[in-house]
């Protein structure tokens, strides 16, 4: 896997500080909200699951994810991916990584970096798992096109239910196509999760 050097922030958008996952951390187990969290995430993985297979089990995944580590565990299912999970800051990410059992922890890298300018070269990963929605509409095909430039063959997209027809356009000036959409929940889920396949554009 190539070396990288951090990169500074350049963006408003920005990944994972682990700030919500302790937040959820310190809830009642009993509270309603929790119980609705769970739900969600158990959904989550279902669908990330399905996508990663759609997207031919890619073995190394860079992980675009707002929460830390949450979705570590999903994607070390596959015994031989290795995971490169973005972060703005490094403090938190240290600290989540020790929660996860020592198989897992080894195939975790960490790379500093910046949503607009991913401190990776091109093409350097088989697929990338971003799970915090791309609707921003300013930024979002500059931000698309830095995923078709770091990934070698899919990207793994949350996009929100609203913002999906839109976000399709973009997603062909980017160079990419669309394999598959999943809906979290048919008809009132507020995103999608699409999978995308690179094309030269």
């Amino acid at each position: 896997m190539p070396d990288a050097a951090p990169s500074p922030i350049t963006s408003s958008f920005s990944f994972a500080n682990g700030d919500e996952l302790a937040l959820q951390d310190a809830l009642p187990r009993w509270r309603p909200g929790r119980l609705a969290q769970r739900l969600g995430f158990w959904r989550e993985k279902q669908l990330i699951r399905k996508a990663l297979k759609l997207a031919g089990e890619p073995t190394l995944v860079l992980d675009l994810s707002r929460i830390t580590g949450l979705y570590w565990p999903v994607l070390a299912e596959h015994s031989s991916r290795v995971i490169i999970a973005a972060a703005d800051g490094l403090a938190q990410f240290e600290a989540r990584l020790q929660r996860h059992a020592p198989p897992q922890r080894e195939r975790i890298r960490v790379l500093q970096t910046a949503a607009l300018a991913i401190g990776l070269p091109d093409g350097a990963v088989d697929c990338v798992l971003c799970m915090r929605p791309a609707d921003e509409d300013s930024r979002r095909t500059a931000f698309l096109r830095e995923l078709h430039r770091v990934t070698r063959d899919t990207v793994i997209l949350a996009i929100g239910t609203d913002r999906f027809d839109p976000c399709q356009r973009d997603l062909t000036t980017a160079g990419f196509r669309l394999v598959c959409r999943l809906d979290f929940l048919p008809l009132c889920a507020p995103r999608r999760l699409a999978v995308l396949r690179k094309f030269k554009a």
